[in-house]
């Protein structure tokens, strides 16, 4: 993070791409900030879309291939995790051990 404290002047073409909703501590020590704060200077925010189904089944599909996942994921568990993590991609890897207690009795 020392890259950060440095004049933007210097880093040239260089990119940094940083979360402001990290948890802990406030804005200033790297916390949660409100969506709504102003960025410093030279600095752009970035809108992450969330996922889509087919962008779920992907990942969801990447974690049983990487061993993650024991079965790969069925049509209506990607549709309960979809559901359930709103497509965020944080909340997907969240609720991810807990696909085996997704039923398909239960949609």
């Amino acid at each position: 993070m020392r890259l950060l404290s440095v004049p933007a002047a210097s880093l040239g073409c260089a990119t940094i791409v940083a979360a402001t909703s990290a948890t802990g501590g406030g804005a200033a020590a790297g916390g949660r900030q409100s969506p709504g704060a102003a960025l410093p200077d030279g600095v752009e925010g970035f809108h992450m879309p969330r996922y889509s189904l087919s962008d779920a089944a992907a990942a969801l599909t990447w974690y049983h291939e990487r061993g993650l996942l024991s079965v790969p994921p069925t049509a209506a568990q990607v549709a309960a995790l979809h559901a359930l993590s709103n497509g965020n991609a944080r909340e997907l890897r969240r609720l991810t051990p807990k696909l085996a207690l997704v039923r398909h009795a239960l949609l």
